[in-house]
């Protein structure tokens, strides 16, 4: 599996890339806003992107919205705590195919990897 990591918070996307690399899945591209998310997703065409819906340097939704039109295909995990439940649930609405709430896990993260890496039927 070729994954994306958008988190703005430095520290949670060491944490994520590693909990992603230990699942032996290939971290193709790390992204701290929406903006190089967008660039990075159309260089390296991940099958799997974590978004946070908490960046602030561009609307979330917005590029999530991009990055599924640009990437056909592509699975979108949203990210996000508690304070962000209605960002969630309007990714999801966009085309994200499920999401993992902060803190994160290893066990979420590898069970949200296993449900949605499997091909649409």
């Amino acid at each position: 599996m070729r994954v994306l990591i958008v988190e703005e918070n430095a520290s949670a996307l060491r944490q994520l890339s590693r909990m992603v690399t230990n699942l032996r899945h290939d971290v193709v591209g790390r992204a701290r806003d929406g903006a190089s998310a967008i660039r990075l997703a159309n260089e390296v065409r991940p099958n799997l992107i974590f978004f946070s819906v908490a960046i602030s340097e561009m609307d979330p939704i917005a590029a999530i919205r991009v990055l599924i039109r640009m990437v056909p295909g592509v699975r979108i995990i949203a990210l996000g705590g508690a304070l962000e439940k209605a960002r969630l649930a309007e990714a999801q609405g966009l085309g994200a195919v499920g999401f993992v709430m902060r803190p994160y896990q290893p066990a979420d993260v590898r069970d949200v990897i296993r449900r949605y890496s499997q091909p649409s039927r």
